[in-house]
């Protein structure tokens, strides 16, 4: 949160008083107002580092474990202090100002911490703190010891606004800095690192404020929205409107409707946002003539600007369509006799590539004929037959060749030049390492592949990622993906599916750490910070 840009004033709009964080926190006050003050610790270096281990809390003050770059003796004056930090920033992130008091020196200065109300604002950032979700998480402390004072760095990783509640943070790189002396603390801030917690957190939920519920803005936020006020008032306002707002961004991930179609949608991983497709593009992918709805398959241009998908033709078949992200310039692009469906879009942006020959429900894998479709004349050139089933097609980065699911079962991963000739098999039946492979996608660089299946007398189904060749080959999180939208545009991170209730998963590649953020049967990227998800 920003530092304060104004003197923090009582604000005089009113709200209806609920019970909240606010009172149970003078509830607890109430049966806590013993006070302790920490003697003076005479104390060996193994105690010391047993003191650094009490590296602290969530909400629930739960304890972590100590780094594993403590060192295995440290001045017993800097274990001393660090006792002593740490027992005041746990008691501060549980929310206990009582306690947290306790180790205070009696002219101490934490105007750093209470947005400049010093010791008697604690109660009051503490009550806010937990009104509005905040969660703390110490990760490490330095100290170090001048002639009379020890100075205490302490790295911290938080959530706050309810971020944990809708899939966002932990946010680092926080530091809370005390001086300690005697025991007891006499300076202590706290420095919020902002750069990834502002426009994914503080900023849509400061517009979703300013838009539901205006009347309250003036008594949550200084007049240009880059603080809070620290009041009773403000205090309610927080943990009502944050709870509201977790709630509408859950309901948004569940999908949404125009009348009674179900809607697919677009979704901002940087705020949270959730988007309705426009109305004209859900109309077109609206049912065929025997009454099956069309599957909603999607390809983004690579500027992300425009989209190709599988709508209701003017024969009642599915059909590809092309249009502006906005709706725009809808045109039925394929007109075949059957159907068509599984775009991806050539890196330049010139063509389409496209199965045809599709029984018109879909329902059933029928082989079908792998064309490319010229986006500037509609004119589409077949570059390979219907011998086998074909599916999930992707453009080579340098666009020469086309990458799809076929083979006699569907479980070979194949690629044929866009020029036309004879495919080959890159993964499965016994290829790289892979008994079966479907789904198949290139990175943007070209030097990573990820895939669907199983290694050669392995279990089934999982997502794997490994060098072109096959090598370096491991599983990561989730199953099912679009080949023609898998890779975010930087090749750090892929869009598939989770395991459990339809869930979207964004993974990072080089860490395999999976965050759901949305639900749907299906996604795709359009730039770097968003996704186009299928209800």
């Amino acid at each position: 949160m920003p530092e304060v840009q104004e003197v923090f004033r009582m604000a005089t709009h009113k709200v209806d008083p609920d019970p909240g964080a606010l009172e149970r926190q003078h509830r607890f006050q109430r049966r806590t107002t013993t006070r302790r003050k920490l003697a003076a610790f005479a104390v060996a270096a193994a105690i010391g580092v047993a003191a650094i281990a009490l590296i602290l809390v969530n909400t629930a003050g739960q304890q972590a474990t100590t780094p594993a770059d403590t060192p295995s003796t440290v001045n017993p004056a800097d274990a001393e202090a660090l006792e002593v930090a740490t027992g005041f920033l746990g008691a501060f992130g549980s929310f206990n100002s009582d306690r947290a008091m306790s180790y205070l020196a009696h002219d101490a200065d934490i105007t750093g911490m209470t947005e400049g109300m010093g010791v008697e604002g604690l109660s009051l950032m503490t009550s806010f703190l937990q009104a509005q979700g905040y969660q703390q998480s110490i990760t490490s402390c330095e100290a170090a010891t001048t002639a009379s004072d020890t100075s205490v760095v302490c790295k911290f990783d938080f959530h706050a606004i309810r971020s944990d509640e809708i899939g966002r943070g932990p946010f680092s790189g926080s530091t809370f800095d005390l001086t300690v002396r005697d025991g007891e603390i006499l300076l202590a801030s706290m420095y919020l690192e902002i750069e990834e917690f502002s426009p994914q957190m503080w900023e849509p939920f400061a517009d979703w404020v300013s838009t539901t519920h205006p009347e309250d803005v003036s008594v949550m936020y200084n007049p240009s929205l880059t603080n809070f006020r620290l009041t009773e008032e403000s205090i309610r306002l927080w943990e009502r409107r944050t709870r509201e707002y977790v709630e509408e961004v859950q309901r948004g991930a569940e999908g949404q409707s125009v009348q009674g179609l179900s809607v697919d949608y677009v979704v901002d991983l940087d705020s949270g946002a959730m988007t309705p497709l426009p109305e004209a593009i859900i109309r077109s992918l609206g049912e065929t003539a025997e009454g099956a709805q069309a599957e909603s398959q999607f390809a983004a241009s690579p500027d992300g600007s425009q989209l190709a998908y599988v709508g209701t033709g003017d024969e009642g078949s599915p059909q590809i369509f092309i249009g502006g992200i906005d709706g725009t310039g809808i045109r039925q692009m394929t007109h075949d006799p059957v159907g068509a469906d599984s775009p991806a879009w050539s890196p330049d942006g010139t063509m389409i590539a496209y199965v045809g020959g599709r029984r018109s429900d879909l329902s059933d894998l029928i082989p079908g004929d792998v064309f490319v479709l010229d986006v500037a004349t509609d004119e589409s050139t077949q570059i390979a037959d219907g011998a086998f089933p074909h599916t999930g097609l992707q453009f080579t980065p340098d666009g020469s060749s086309l990458v799809y699911t076929g083979g006699t079962a569907g479980q070979e991963m194949r690629i044929v030049p866009v020029a036309g000739g004879q495919s080959t098999i890159l993964f499965g039946d016994g290829h790289g390492g892979m008994g079966h492979a479907a789904s198949g996608s290139f990175s943007p660089d070209g030097s990573l592949v990820t895939m669907t299946g199983n290694e050669v007398d392995g279990p089934g189904a999982a997502v794997f990622v490994s060098n072109t060749d096959g090598t370096q080959r491991r599983a990561i999180a989730g199953y099912g993906m679009n080949p023609a939208g898998t890779w975010s545009p930087d090749g750090s991170q892929i869009v598939c599916l989770s395991y459990r209730e339809d869930r979207i998963l964004v993974v990072d590649i080089a860490t395999g750490d999976a965050s759901p953020v949305a639900r749907g049967s299906e996604a795709i990227w359009l730039d770097a910070h968003t996704l186009l998800v299928e209800a």
